[in-house]
Order: structure tokens, then C-alpha cells, then sequence
């Protein structure tokens, strides 16, 4: 059986995303990292900028800027989604107020008091 070109290219695309789980990213450079870890929005983010460039770089009308506008809605959408993961992943630390009269207790067994 042959392949053409295009159906190679597809096996290949299928393969390389059932590789990357769909909690994971593929980075530009070829690593695979979680999605919405440090390493994932930073990709993104430069990703971002490479798109914005091209874009700008291109004149107003025409087929390639409408096509890498999308990419960059696309990408957005994607750091949103990332930012939201990363927060889950690494919550904000919660600063209690220091008030000197105020006392915490920590009851490992709730029956013991």
C-alpha cells in the first residue's frame, strides 16, 4: 500500500497528538510539558509574540493576515485556558491577617477536643 504525502503527514500529526495526552503541550522546540505549567504559558507566550510579529508584518486585507489573526485568537484562547490550569496547579498563597490577640488551633482528629 502507498501513501501519498498528505496522508503521511496526517498518520504523523494523529501519532504525535496521541503521544501528547490531552493535558499536555507540546512545546515549539519538541518537549512535551503539562499544560498549564510555567514552561507551557511561556511557549505560548512566545508563540504569541512570533504571530504578532508576522502580522504586523503583513498588509491589511490580505489572506495571510486573516489567517495569522486567527492563529492569534487561537493562542489566546489557549493562554486563557493555561492561566486558569496554572492557577489550579499553584494557588495563591493566603495571607492571614496579624492581629496579636488572634490564637489558630489545628485539630488533626475533629472527635478531640
Amino acid at each position: 500500500m502507498k501513501l501519498t504525502e498528505s496522508a503521511l503527514r496526517k498518520v504523523i500529526s494523529e501519532m504525535i497528538s496521541m503521544e501528547a495526552g490531552p493535558e499536555d503541550h507540546r512545546c515549539f522546540d519538541g518537549s512535551v510539558v503539562p499544560f498549564g505549567s510555567e514552561e507551557c504559558m511561556s511557549d505560548l507566550d512566545a508563540r504569541m509574540d512570533d504571530t504578532r510579529s508576522m502580522r504586523d508584518g503583513a498588509s491589511c486585507g490580505t489572506d495571510t493576515r486573516a489567517y495569522l489573526n486567527g492563529m492569534l485568537h487561537m493562542l489566546r484562547k489557549k493562554t486563557r485556558s493555561a492561566r486558569k490550569e496554572n492557577e489550579l496547579l499553584n494557588p495563591p498563597a493566603v495571607e492571614l491577617p496579624e492581629d496579636e490577640g488572634l490564637e489558630l488551633e489545628i485539630l488533626l482528629d475533629p472527635e478531640q477536643e
